[in-house]
């Protein structure tokens, strides 16, 4: 199980487990130091973005937000982040620079020509009910294939179950080809239709099924995509 990922596992184990799992751990993969100043810079941003915000009305999805903040589902919110953000962690290439810690692992995962097309923060207010099981990115083919895209998904701050830390479903990835299984809707895959509490998912492989639930009574910290 995921639980029973060592440190110190290689690129090509974890690409294995995600071939199998549709998801893997790497534990010890941020150093401290990175960690502090990724919580530094990103928490900066996302209270910029916030403070402009405001009391601004904001549906659903990306079709319904803005191109500096979505909201996935109520009250959980995705940051989208230039390489400009991060300018001061990774220099001029941010996330698709060389001393990047995870890009070998995806590299292994997707091929050597890979390359990072989106980085955010998402982050959940205290009350939020939890998100509807759902994946990250639509299947390509009807067979099954390798991973065309992945998530890396890094905590910023220790979230309890009670806060409602991020859920995955591993193997389903298996489960969720829409494409030869047509009782399965693209779109109720994709987006967060419900506004009542559900179960809840957030991915790492883009078509693993995955979650978090509802905050408590502290506020669900966020993850770098």
């Amino acid at each position: 199980g995921l639980g029973e990922s060592p440190v110190g596992m290689t690129n090509t184990q974890h690409a294995l487990r995600v071939a199998e799992c549709g998801v893997t751990l790497a534990r010890g993969i941020a150093p401290p130091v990175l960690l502090e100043t990724l919580n530094r810079v990103l928490r900066a941003r996302v209270a910029t973005v916030m403070a402009v915000l405001g009391d601004r009305p904001i549906g659903i999805g990306s079709r319904e937000g803005y191109h500096e903040c979505v909201q996935r589902s109520p009250g959980r919110f995705d940051i989208p982040l230039a390489a400009s953000d991060l300018a001061t962690v990774w220099g001029a290439e941010g996330t698709a620079a060389a001393d990047v810690p995870w890009l070998g692992m995806v590299r292994e995962i997707l091929g050597h020509s890979a390359r990072p097309t989106f980085c955010g923060v998402v982050f959940s207010k205290p009350g939020s009910p939890a998100q509807q099981w759902h994946i990250d990115s639509p299947h390509e083919a009807r067979e099954h294939r390798d991973a065309h895209a992945v998530n890396v998904l890094l905590p910023l701050a220790e979230v309890p179950l009670a806060a409602g830390p991020t859920e995955v479903a591993p193997g389903s990835h298996f489960l969720t080809n829409h494409l030869p299984s047509p009782w399965l809707d693209r779109a109720d895959l994709l987006y967060q239709t419900a506004t009542e509490v559900t179960p809840a998912a957030l991915l790492a492989h883009a078509t693993l099924l995955g979650g978090g639930g509802g905050e408590g009574e502290d506020e669900g910290e966020g993850e770098d995509e």
